[in-house]
């Protein structure tokens, strides 16, 4: 009993380990075996078309609603420490170096890749694989390396449409920060002017704005 389960359990080990290699190997062959530009360039068109400018436009819009969330929900954290200034900082920061690699990778992953395992797998069922190989055309070059040139060259193209998300974030930052603008310009214009002829220089109303954006002075030199 004992050993039958040591053996399913070595069994499953093996099997796992033989899955793993295989497709270890293809990678490898899809990365070595890569077609030749100029007589496989029609075909690699068509691929960066299928897999890229075909996954653009869910791309673009989840990137327009997470520059618009992270404006909106950024302005109300920042306004707690009066650092509305810092919005679009923080949502340049996190769509370039955080989300927008990360998030474009997942949804370009869910919609080209379930599309790609379709259609190889359609083509597996159908023995278009095993004809290609019965006229000694390698199904690895002529299949999966020109779409695993599409991934790679397109994954980056498409992490900057995401990023441009931050552009929407700049807006809604701009729109809340519409009214404290020239607060917060005044309060830039007395420091400037204090630092440049002494406090004795300032009106009384320059001395008010100062005081009142004392805090945000303070927040622009950090």
């Amino acid at each position: 009993m004992l050993l039958n389960a040591l053996a399913a359990l070595g069994h499953r080990g093996i099997k796992t380990v033989r899955t793993f290699g295989r497709a270890g190997l293809m990678l490898f062959n899809a990365v070595i075996g890569k077609p030749e530009f100029r007589k496989h360039a029609p075909l690699l068109v068509r691929q960066l078309y299928n897999v890229g400018v075909l996954s653009m436009l869910i791309i673009i819009v989840s990137g327009v609603f997470i520059g618009m969330v992270l404006g909106l929900q950024g302005y109300l954290v920042l306004t707690t420490y009066s650092a509305e200034t810092s919005l679009g900082m923080l949502v340049a920061l996190s769509l370039l170096r955080e989300l927008g690699p990360v998030v474009a990778a997942l949804l370009f992953a869910g919609r080209a890749g379930s599309a790609l395992t379709a259609e190889i797998g359609l083509m597996r069922a159908t023995e278009q694989l095993s004809s290609m190989e019965m006229m000694a055309v390698d199904p690895l070059r002529r299949v999966i390396s020109p779409r695993f040139l599409g991934w790679r060259d397109f994954v980056a193209a498409t992490d900057h449409y995401l990023c441009g998300g931050r552009y929407l974030g700049r807006l809604v930052g701009r729109r809340k920060l519409e009214g404290n603008r020239r607060r917060v310009l005044l309060v830039r214009d007395a420091e400037c002017r204090r630092l440049a002829y002494g406090p004795g220089e300032l009106s009384d109303k320059e001395r008010g704005v100062r005081h009142y954006g004392n805090m945000d002075c303070v927040i622009q030199r950090l």
